[in-house]
């Protein structure tokens, strides 16, 4: 072939290769532009007590449409504000459709700049999703104008991941790109880090005992089983449950404190909270109010005395109900937020645990973390101030026991306590409390957790290494392992390995 072919053909190539990236690029900013995901809760509803009538000015979510507007305009005015109904103050809201056969739950976790999306509609029996329906009829009478105001940029933005998804094989049949799970690419960012499963090998031996005596503790999801009480037996530093207020997880409190009454409890509340998604649009103040009438006020008034049971309450979880740690707009409007509801847990002698910060978050480099936690420290010096700590969720996405790779991931907690410790060195003391650990690579309930990822062995080498790193790190006061009681979340249930957990604390 003569050399003027040849230089043509390969200008004809860069030329193509030219206009691929130009539709690449074009592509990621229209999805970037009109991306707004749903978040939801973490794992498992549980059903809310009956409250009866209007006490102390709390919502009860079976109560008639006019109690509840009259509950929402007292809050209105006791905070001065310039709307008469949280209707209108709330017209902006998000909240996500209930219908039988529509996805009703959905969160985000987040490593590094990717996100990967967990469903869980499809384990809710009809009980819990008939009561979950009952509040959310309330909050579709309430912000009539909000119930399906996602449902057009969730399909804008899936239309524009498929594109770029597309794309990417494109990019991969030209380039030959290893190891690319192109489902856990967002529009928002170009290139994500990449994840990868590591290999798996069987185990050798019996597992060792005696390799996580310290912080180690367990996240009890829905039901105190059989492992659960075997672990809580060996009195454990912490434990964490949701919804205790209509499930036995109030009794494993009640066998915790007990037999350790040193230990450290933490409440999280769900129920009420599934498609309730506050934005920079809502005041951040009457947004905080409201949640604790619709979501916490029932749930505390459901636990009676026992709510004395709990060191810290976790919630709203992750990006459940809120922004969030992109940018100092967002992190300005969280801010306010936790500054009120940590005022009003206190009130109700709660100590807050704040943030509720989702793997790999904020996300970006350190610089990056330090400017996104700079509107926030308000708020961190008023949870110190009132006993409070922060909490992250701290999982290992591919078993790595390399500190480096994981300060990106289970570790990251030490860069966020290096940005605070720098922008206010009175924090340096700011307990941190990992209330979720273990490995997750997307979410998956039945495939992402350590049990279809890896072997006994795998996880508990894992869980040694791990338990040695936040020893070393005097302010964290402990991690609840997620989870154990639901057998839903199957690859993440630590019941088989209960007693070797039991024995090794």
């Amino acid at each position: 072939m003569k050399k003027e072919n040849i230089i043509s053909i390969i200008i004809i190539i860069a030329f193509i290769l030219l206009f691929l990236i130009l539709i690449f690029i074009w592509l990621l900013t229209r999805s970037k532009q009109s991306q707004t995901t749903s978040y939801g809760p973490t794992p498992t509803l549980s059903i809310l007590q009956k409250t009866q009538g209007k006490q102390n000015s709390s919502l009860n979510p079976n109560s008639s449409t006019n109690d509840v507007t009259s509950s929402i305009n007292d809050i209105n005015q006791a905070t001065k504000s310039t709307n008469n109904t949280l209707s209108n103050s709330f017209s902006n809201s998000t909240f996500s459709d209930q219908g039988e056969n529509k996805t009703s739950t959905q969160t985000l976790t987040i490593v590094g700049n990717q996100y990967q999306a967990k469903n869980y509609s499809e384990y809710l029996s009809p009980e819990l999703k008939k009561k979950e329906a009952e509040i959310q009829s309330n909050m579709s009478q309430l912000f009539p104008n909000t119930v399906n105001s996602t449902t057009d940029t969730q399909t804008s933005s899936q239309n524009g991941k498929k594109q770029i998804n597309l794309l990417l094989k494109l990019f991969d049949t030209f380039f030959s790109i290893p190891n690319i799970d192109s489902s856990i690419y967002d529009a928002n960012y170009v290139f994500p880090t990449i994840a990868t499963t590591p290999s798996i090998s069987a185990p050798s031996s019996p597992l060792s005992l005696g390799l996580l005596s310290g912080k180690i503790g367990i996240y009890i999801l829905s039901d105190y089983s059989a492992g659960a009480k075997q672990i809580i037996s060996s009195k454990p530093r912490i434990i964490k449950v949701m919804d205790p207020q209509s499930n036995n997880t109030l009794q494993a409190v009640k066998d915790f404190k007990g037999i350790n009454p040193q230990g450290i409890t933490v409440l999280r509340l769900y129920l009420g909270t599934s498609g309730v998604k506050f934005t920079l649009e809502n005041d951040p103040k009457t947004a905080a109010q409201t949640f604790f009438q619709v979501v916490i006020q029932p749930a505390l008034s459901a636990l009676g005395d026992n709510k004395q049971l709990f060191d810290f309450i976790e919630t709203p979880n992750e990006l459940d109900n809120t922004p969030g740690w992109e940018n100092t707009a967002n992190t300005t409007w969280l801010n306010s937020f936790w500054i009120t509801l940590t005022e009003l847990y206190a009130s109700n002698g709660l100590r807050t645990c704040i943030a509720s910060i989702p793997v790999g978050n904020p996300p970006g480099d350190y610089a990056h973390i330090k400017a996104e936690l700079t509107p926030f420290l308000p708020a961190l010096q008023k949870v110190k101030e009132l006993g409070g700590a922060f909490c992250y969720h701290a999982y290992t996405l591919n078993y790595s026991t390399d500190a480096n790779q994981e300060i990106q991931t289970s570790l990251r907690y030490r860069q966020i306590h290096q940005a605070i410790t720098e922008l206010d060195n009175s924090l340096s003391s700011l307990p941190f409390i990992l209330s979720e650990a273990g490995v997750d690579k997307n979410g998956d309930p039945k495939t992402s957790g350590w049990n279809a990822r890896g072997s006994e062995s795998d996880f508990a080498n894992w869980l040694s290494w791990f338990n040695g790193q936040i020893n070393q790190d005097s302010y964290v006061l402990g991690a609840t392992l997620y989870q154990i009681g639901d057998n839903h979340w199957s690859s993440f249930n630590i019941e088989p390995i209960a007693d070797w957990i039991s024995k090794s604390l």
